[in-house]
């Protein structure tokens, strides 16, 4: 059997080399809506989410990279440790919630010496069962792990999608599951900057062939032009059809085992299956506190500029020194 890899020599025409893309962005950024628009194109797939590929395990503070325990597999050399893993990543929560069922012995039937291969595999089977040929991913956590989706696979294409930090973050406090997100105002915010900033900067490293960083404001109040510019960067035709997201079956909501209320998890994602609601925009102008406000940007302030975000720079008060006291050793997670 031969190894499959992607190299740079493969992609000097990126509608013929099918190479995988991944969009990516903090939680509450859009991401899911972009999935559902991109997924809904004739030649693209892309699953809920998978998770699997730099994260063996999920926690709510932090990920375990995967490809670091390779070892366990033995990097792969025999066919008994890559059905090894196949199991493990058949068995992965997010694989189970989602929608992306895996065909094992169809995985199996392809040439696979390498976790990427192994990657490329499974998810080529799902682009090949959904009447398509070019997969990709949309994975929230994997926005701080482009360096290791790179060494996967070299030359694939990164979608950034940035949202007002002050938005993402009131979106985060409304979900109704503890485990989550933080309930501190002061620590998403920081999350938020951190995450943004390090795909900016490894992206731009990459160049714009590589990476393209798009708003979230701008999809949702003109989205076409976007989507033609998703599409150009991609290498692939622009089709209408992304515009009917809205008209597809809702069987991509995942549907979590244990104890979450599957009415909640569909309440969470219900913005990204209606139609555009150009009034998510600039919510925090009234839905944040002053004092949240003036927290955010004392911790995040530099990621608003990066972003060209408009800022307030109110100077502290009374009220925003005392909650940054009480999200400091109240809330502190």
């Amino acid at each position: 059997m031969k190894t499959k890899t992607f190299t740079l020599d493969q992609i000097s025409n990126p509608s013929e080399s099918h190479v995988p893309f991944f969009v990516l962005g903090s939680q509450r950024s859009g991401t899911t809506l972009l999935r559902l628009m991109l997924h809904n194109h004739p030649n693209l797939a892309i699953p809920f989410e998978t998770g699997f590929m730099t994260a063996f395990t999920r926690d709510a503070s932090f990920i375990t990279p995967f490809h670091d325990r390779l070892s366990r597999y033995q990097n792969l050399k025999s066919r008994t440790q890559i059905e090894s893993l196949l199991d493990e990543v058949i068995q992965f929560p997010f694989v189970r919630a989602g929608d992306l069922a895996i065909d094992k012995k169809a995985v199996l039937s392809r040439d696979v010496e390498s976790y990427s291969g192994l990657i490329d595999a499974i998810m080529k089977e799902y682009a090949r069962s959904r009447g398509k040929q070019r997969w990709g991913d949309k994975t929230p956590e994997y926005t701080e792990d482009i360096d290791i989706i790179w060494r996967l696979f070299p030359g694939c294409k990164f979608i950034h999608l940035v949202r007002d930090g002050r938005d993402v973050v009131l979106r985060q406090l409304k979900v109704a599951f503890d485990d989550w997100f933080s309930k501190s105002l002061l620590v998403l915010a920081m999350r938020w900057a951190h995450k943004t900033t390090i795909c900016h900067k490894v992206g731009s490293v990459l160049g714009p062939q590589f990476y393209l960083e798009l708003r979230f404001e701008d999809l949702i109040q003109n989205p076409e032009p976007v989507l033609r510019r998703i599409c150009e960067f991609l290498g692939e035709p622009y089709s209408r059809q992304m515009l009917d997201y809205a008209k597809s079956p809702k069987s991509s909501v995942p549907q979590y085992e244990g104890d979450l209320d599957q009415h909640k998890v569909e309440a969470v994602h219900k913005h990204s299956f209606g139609e555009l609601d150009r009034k998510m925009v600039n919510t925090w102008r009234t839905a944040m506190s002053k004092a949240d406000r003036i927290i955010f940007e004392e911790n995040a302030g530099y990621a608003l500029d990066l972003f060209n975000y408009e800022r307030e720079r109110l100077p502290s008060s009374l009220s925003s020194k005392l909650k940054n006291l009480y999200y400091s050793t109240w809330v502190r997670y």
